[in-house]
């Protein structure tokens, strides 16, 4: 069973919590890779360019890439995609934002407890979560509000959901 922390986080808290990430030794790795390359990795804050996308991998940088396990496409054979679950990796789902609407994102993972990497996996997790979970919280649900995004909700400038449901941020 996975872990996850749910958010909402506008450009500038998204941006501070990839800093943070940063900070804590993680590393971007790509989703998508020719079949015949090894992964290659990146610094957090260079994913605020790419946050349009559905998600992005995140990884401690005290693990090797290579341990990304990667599986060919059927469609594709030249591409090859992340296998979450087996990989000690987070999925970063940032918050959607659509004009004045932010929609909720998410810092996830999905590995065995069994697995090599738990312990590093789980202890970075736990450090992020921490510092998500300063952030105020909505009114139902319990989800973590970026600082910024807090204050744009409190004042009417913006609108936060999840799926169908409009929230505000706890009083």
């Amino acid at each position: 069973m996975g872990k996850q922390v749910v958010f909402f986080a506008n450009y500038q808290d998204t941006k501070e919590l990839l800093s943070f990430c940063e900070q804590e030794g993680l590393v971007g790795i790509f989703a998508v890779i020719p079949t015949d390359q090894i992964t290659q990795t990146f610094l957090p804050t260079q994913l605020i360019e790419y946050l349009k996308t559905d998600f992005v991998y995140l990884m401690p940088n005290e693990i090797n890439p290579v341990e990304a396990l990667y599986e060919e496409f059927h469609e594709d054979a030249t591409q090859s995609g992340i296998d979450y679950s087996n990989s000690p990796v987070f999925e970063f789902t940032p918050s959607r934002i659509e004009d004045q609407l932010i929609f909720d994102g998410r810092i996830y993972f999905d590995l065995n407890p069994e697995d090599q990497f738990y312990t590093i996996i789980n202890k970075k997790f736990n450090k992020i979560a921490s510092y998500i979970k300063k952030w105020e919280k909505t009114d139902q649900f319990g989800f973590y509000v970026g600082p910024e995004t807090a204050k744009q909700a409190k004042s009417g400038n913006i609108e936060l959901w999840h799926h169908l449901i409009k929230l505000n941020v706890a009083d």
